[in-house]
């Protein structure tokens, strides 16, 4: 199960970590921060337009070798983005990265429900745990947006406009 969580991980943290090092990956390659930008905005259109291919030509095959494969492709682009010399190279690094995001996150909840000893006979638990922390997260995820919402105005020079709430 730590290794399923682990990949989970690694899968979300290499889509979202370039948010926050734009200008660092944009100064080392040379490249301006909006071209930089656009490799999180093709690793979503690449995830999104290879996913359901890509889970419905895998299905026949044993999760394990899916996760796999989804997991050595995870491997290879990390490697491919961490000595990337190039904006070519590093775009596609997060190609192949994308590519099998989908997959790895279709073949997980299957492949850790049947390592749970009680897997589906804990599922309404689980389920009334998950409802019970998104009561928790909705106000936060409110107050959050709020927040964008404030600093947006300061940057842009204008009054909030809250949501009403």
């Amino acid at each position: 199960m730590a290794v399923l969580a682990a990949a989970a991980f690694i899968y979300v943290t290499a889509e979202i970590l370039p948010v926050g090092a734009l200008p660092a990956i944009a100064h080392g390659l040379h490249v301006s921060v909006p071209m930089v930008g656009t490799l999180l905005a093709w690793y979503a259109l690449v995830a999104a337009v290879t996913t359901i291919p890509l889970v419905r030509w895998t299905a026949h095959w044993p999760r394990r070798r899916a996760l796999l494969l989804s997991l050595a492709f995870l491997t290879a682009s990390q490697l491919i983005s961490a000595v990337a010399p190039n904006f070519i190279v590093l775009a596609g690094g997060r190609v192949l990265s994308a590519i099998t995001h989908g997959l790895m996150l279709s073949v997980l909840a299957p492949i850790a429900t049947r390592l749970t000893k009680a897997g589906i006979n804990q599922l309404p638990e689980t389920l009334d745990a998950a409802l019970q922390w998104d009561a928790l997260a909705q106000p936060l995820t409110m107050a959050t947006e709020d927040i964008h919402e404030g600093i947006r105005a300061i940057h842009e020079r204008r009054a909030p406009s809250f949501k009403g709430r």
